[in-house]
């Protein structure tokens, strides 16, 4: 059986599980892939958001970057209230 994690496949369960209990349970390190997973977006675009300023720094565990799940939760709700502040302008 394979699943789809981040923009790629796998057959690896454990690591499918892992994923899905990163982005449910408390304030976790993120990967990448994972980040990117619950913003919704591809890693492509995830790592050209993340070059924004005012994103969340990340955090280097050995050689990966990775994010506080909080941190980058509290930059979407941030960036979508900049959004609907912006059309109510317009």
């Amino acid at each position: 059986m394979q699943f789809e994690v981040g923009n790629r496949m796998t057959s690896d369960v454990g690591h499918a599980l892992t994923t899905l209990a990163a982005l449910v349970e408390g304030n976790r390190a993120l990967g990448v892939e994972a980040s990117a997973l619950l913003l919704a977006v591809p890693v492509g675009t995830f790592r050209q958001i993340a070059a924004r300023p005012g994103f969340p720094r990340p955090v280097k565990i050995g050689k990966r970057l990775t994010y506080l799940r909080s941190e980058l939760l509290e930059w979407w709700e941030a960036e979508r209230g900049r959004q609907n502040r912006g059309k109510k302008a317009a």
